[in-house]
Order: structure tokens, then sequence, then C-alpha cells
């Protein structure tokens, strides 16, 4: 995160150990929301965390999406984005702006993947 926030284009190792990373952080915490209850304490500030931590990626993929160099990491962080915003859909799935950003992000990498290197 602090590499990418620095303002380079990361490399593919650093792309792949952020998301690595952050896919770590959101696993747990969405297993252990998955086998709870709606009324389990704690429930509520583990969403908290699982949205504070999908916000905390998706403006750190806004500012360095920017400065991809290529075609492969523009894809990269599109799925990226479609995936974090897929998982706060998981448990909020009420927010139209939410999976709006999923789906255009998905469709965003699909569109150039077939475009670019096909």
């Amino acid at each position: 995160r602090e590499l990418a926030l620095l303002g380079e284009a990361l490399d593919a190792r650093e792309r792949d150990l952020l998301a690595f990373a952050y896919r770590q952080s959101m696993e747990a915490r969405r297993a252990v929301l998955r086998r709870s209850a709606p009324a389990v304490p704690g429930r509520r500030r583990m969403l908290q965390e699982l949205k504070e931590c999908c916000e905390e990626l998706l403006a750190v993929l806004s500012d360095i999406s920017e400065k991809a160099e290529s075609v492969v990491e523009q894809i990269f962080y599109f799925k990226l984005t479609a995936d974090f915003c897929r998982y706060r859909m998981e448990f909020e799935s009420d927010d139209e702006t939410v999976r709006s950003n999923a789906e255009m992000a998905y469709n965003a990498a699909m569109d150039l993947a077939r475009s670019e290197l096909s």
C-alpha cells in the first residue's frame, strides 16, 4: 500500500502482493460474516471493518490505476476494483452505487482484454 501511494507504477510482483495482502485481510472477515447470524454481537463492527478495507483499497486503486503503463496493468486494476466492490456487495447488496461500480469495472476489464489482447 505504501509503495502504491508513492505515486510510481507497480511492477507485476508488487501488484500481486498488494492484491494478496488485501484479499487475505478480507477473507477472514468475509468468512466470519458468512457464518454469523445477523444479530451476532460484533457483526456491525466487522461489517464496518470490511467496508473500510474495501474503501481503502479502492482509493489506492483509483490513484495507481491512472499511472498504469500497460494494458495488462489496466486490466489488473479494473478487475481488482470490481472484486472489492463485489466483496462489499456480499453484505451491502442494496447499495446500487457499489453494484454499478463493480459491473463497470468488470466490463471495462473485459472490453480492454478483448480489444487489446485478442
